[in-house]
C-alpha cells in the first residue's frame, strides 16, 4: 500500500490551472510536470553545467513503448531516453534533446 495516499492527490498535480504543463508524447497530448534540473560544477580550472530534463505524468499516460519517442514541451523537441516507473501512479519520464 506504498504510496497509494497519493493517488487520490494525483488530479491536484495534474490541474494545468494550478501545477501541470502540457505537452505532447509522440501524437498524444499529455499533462504532467516539467522539470529541468541544472547543475553546475568545477571541473579543474573549468567549470562545467549541464541540465537534467524530466517530465511526471500519470502511469496510464505512458505507453509501453515510450523510450526514444519524440516528447515536445514549450517549443523544444526531446527523446525519451528513460522512465522511472513509481508505485504511487506516477512515472517520470527522462528527457534528452534531440
Amino acid at each position: 500500500m506504498s504510496g497509494s495516499f497519493l493517488l487520490d492527490d494525483l488530479p491536484v498535480f495534474f490541474d494545468t490551472e494550478e501545477f501541470a504543463d502540457t505537452a505532447m508524447l509522440g501524437w498524444d497530448p499529455v499533462v504532467g510536470q516539467f522539470h529541468e534540473a541544472y547543475e553546475l560544477a568545477s571541473v579543474g580550472a573549468y567549470g562545467m553545467a549541464t541540465t537534467a530534463p524530466s517530465f511526471a505524468l500519470a502511469s496510464t499516460s505512458v505507453p509501453s513503448n515510450v523510450i526514444g519517442m519524440a516528447f515536445d514541451h514549450a517549443g523544444i523537441r526531446y527523446t525519451v531516453r528513460g522512465t522511472e516507473p513509481g508505485s504511487s501512479g506516477v512515472t517520470v519520464l527522462v528527457l534528452g534533446v534531440a
